[in-house]
């Protein structure tokens, strides 16, 4: 169990492709017994194109894969349907009309309720928290702060609650899993095949349930390694200080943690090593004479304050007449929070605009839609489909459908 602990840039993803490359090329591609495990889907599209750019050819593919899709495929899942988003949607509905909690009356009837609910609940299972332990938590911060005493009640027995019509119809939620075959096969828990090699890469710290699950793992892999994202120096100890945890944590599980690299291989660049350095840095000068001046911090409070800002800034280089609109590009993590809110702002200063970035299409409610009603087709109906068919603005928007007696069949 080896943890390859480094700053970024400094060459762990590329020690262990070179691994997982070594053994693709060695065995046979459709012998599932190493991964290359990262913690996204995005992640994998990355590591799969970079192993075509190496010239790897075959079926590798299936052996890059996330987490939780190796968890899924390695544990014997227990004879239970996993409740469908809808279906969980419907019990907490049903919860918050069948009692008058009065944290969430005034709320009840809001959208979004439901998404945050489900997700506080996605999140409790995900930490191992069960709801008799979370009962007893909630109890204590009642006597410790009592003005939010109902919020806390409320809380506790949404979480009863949802467990509790769950199990009565039959269904678990992805997270229960580990539970229920713990439940099933007690301490000889095992992975449903051994494993020769696993890398974990591109990971900052772990849900307590994926630290279960890898405690297993660990116990039936041959080799594991993990990558850790972590330079503490400069100051910026408090922002590893997650990754720190997970580090502290994997080696008391028996990870021999190795030091690899002291700085960035990706750039020479002194602004962008300025920018590496400071980023996180609460002294950080607004300009440095070490970046020549090119890299300037900015400070702001929301996302219209940071897009108007941006926009001042442009609006003043623009001014010198040393520039063009088209000379500017601000670039965002991700685009979605900002969108509606760019146009409106950069207007105000007479700024251009054009968004490259595409929507996705898994943002589209129309479009996740149409293709919920292929993958019915394919498969087949079932009474669940129906009922969140009937029950989507759908069925409504194309109101012609019900002047036929027989749109239904």
């Amino acid at each position: 169990k080896t943890l390859l602990v480094g700053p970024a840039g400094c060459g762990k993803t590329h020690a262990v492709l070179e691994a997982f490359e070594k053994s693709l090329r060695s065995g046979c591609p459709l012998d599932p017994d190493t991964f290359f495990v990262v913690p996204s889907a995005e992640h994998t599209d990355r590591i799969v194109s970079l192993l075509v750019q190496r010239g790897i050819a075959g079926f590798f593919y299936k052996r890059v894969t996330t987490l939780s899709r190796l968890i899924h495929s390695s544990f014997p899942l227990p004879d239970i349907p996993v409740a469908s988003n809808f279906v969980r949607a419907s019990i907490v509905r049903e919860l918050l009309q069948e009692n008058g909690w009065e944290y969430f009356e005034r709320l009840k009837d809001c959208p979004g309720l439901i998404d945050l609910l489900l997700g506080t609940l996605t999140e409790l299972k995900e930490s191992c928290i069960a709801p008799g332990i979370f009962r007893s938590r909630m109890n204590k911060l009642k006597k410790f702060e009592p003005a939010f005493g109902p919020k806390y009640e409320a809380l506790a027995a949404l979480y009863e609650g949802y467990e509790s019509k769950l199990e009565k119809r039959g269904f678990c939620d992805a997270q229960d899993t580990l539970k229920l075959l713990q439940r099933g096969t007690g301490a000889g828990l095992r992975a449903r095949s051994r494993f020769k090699a696993l890398w974990l890469d591109g990971f900052f710290d772990f849900s307590n349930l994926q630290m279960e699950y890898l405690k297993i793992l660990c116990e039936t892999t041959d080799e594991i390694t993990v990558t850790l994202t972590m330079d503490g120096t400069d100051g910026r100890e408090e922002a590893f200080e997650a990754v720190r945890s997970t580090k502290e944590t994997l080696v008391s599980m028996g990870f021999k943690a190795e030091q690899f690299g002291s700085e960035s291989k990706r750039t020479t660049d002194p602004a962008l090593l300025y920018l590496q350095r400071n980023l996180f840095s609460e002294k950080i000068k607004k300009k440095s004479p070490s970046a020549q001046g090119s890299i300037l911090f900015i400070d702001a409070v929301g996302i219209e304050g940071e897009i108007g800002m941006i926009a001042r800034e442009i609006h003043k280089l623009y001014a010198t007449g040393n520039y063009r609109y088209s000379d500017f590009a601000v670039l965002f993590r991700q685009i979605r929070n900002y969108s509606s809110v760019i146009a409106p702002i950069f207007s105000r200063y007479g700024i251009p605009v054009e968004i490259h970035e595409r929507d996705r299409l898994k943002f589209s409610p129309w479009i996740g839609t149409v293709m919920t009603l292929l993958a019915i087709f394919r498969d087949g109906w079932k009474r669940e489909d129906v009922l969140s068919f009937l029950k989507s603005g759908y069925v409504t928007r194309f109101g012609d459908f019900r002047r036929d007696d027989d749109w239904l069949s």
